[in-house]
């Protein structure tokens, strides 16, 4: 399936949602040991058959919001549920979304996770944050550079970066934002191309946007 969420403890990677093929929405979350190699098993449901939701993480709880239900009853949700990565289960209810939305980008410290654009279906420039040790609504963080969706996003314990995505057409924009801190991103720089639905993934030290779609 496409256009699920990832998150990851320090041994553990967690996906859920997604769609395979249209119209066949899922809320499986599968989880993988990063340290072996093998095959997904199943760790439980997340809170609604949706596509293109959002992934935020520290080392022991994950966090999925939003993305787009189908089939019934359809729409794009505000949904935020969190998980305890090292055992299995359903996700459980954190609190809402400010916005009800999907295909945003995510980055996160180890105590903060941020939601940055989206689509609702409109393009959106915000970007809203959770505490993730605590549940909660969502708080408005600020704004990016360019509203737009399908973006990469990565991070730091410090700095979070939103590299890419849809204005509809492919963006290069790479924005940051201080994490700890509230406010509007600031120009980072170029991706090398623009282009839209980018993976991306980071140590503490680098990040890197790879492949997509430009439009190819």
């Amino acid at each position: 399936r496409y256009g699920n969420a990832a998150l990851a403890s320090a041994t553990r990677a967690v996906w859920a949602g997604g769609v395979n093929p249209t119209p066949t929405y899922f809320n499986t979350i599968d989880a993988v040991e990063i340290m072996s190699t093998g095959n997904a098993f199943d760790f439980g449901d997340l809170y609604a058959n949706v596509y293109y939701p959002g992934g935020v993480s520290n080392r022991t709880r994950g966090i999925y919001a939003g993305g787009y239900q189908a089939p019934s009853p359809a729409g794009f949700k505000n949904n935020i549920g969190y998980i305890t990565i090292s055992s299995k289960g359903d996700s459980q209810d954190f609190g809402d979304l400010i916005t009800a939305k999907n295909s945003f980008s995510t980055f996160n410290s180890p105590t903060r996770g941020c939601f940055a654009g989206g689509a609702t279906p409109s393009k959106i420039n915000s970007i809203e944050y959770v505490t993730i040790a605590t549940t909660g609504n969502a708080s408005d963080f600020g704004d990016l550079t360019v509203a737009r969706n399908y973006a990469g996003g990565c991070g730091s314990a410090i700095r979070g970066l939103v590299g890419g995505g849809s204005d509809p057409s492919a963006n290069n924009t790479i924005d940051y934002v201080t994490i700890s801190a509230m406010g509007n991103a600031q120009d980072f720089g170029d991706l090398t191309s623009a282009r839209q639905e980018i993976g991306s993934c980071s140590s503490a030290t680098r990040g890197v946007f790879a492949g997509a779609w430009a439009p190819s």
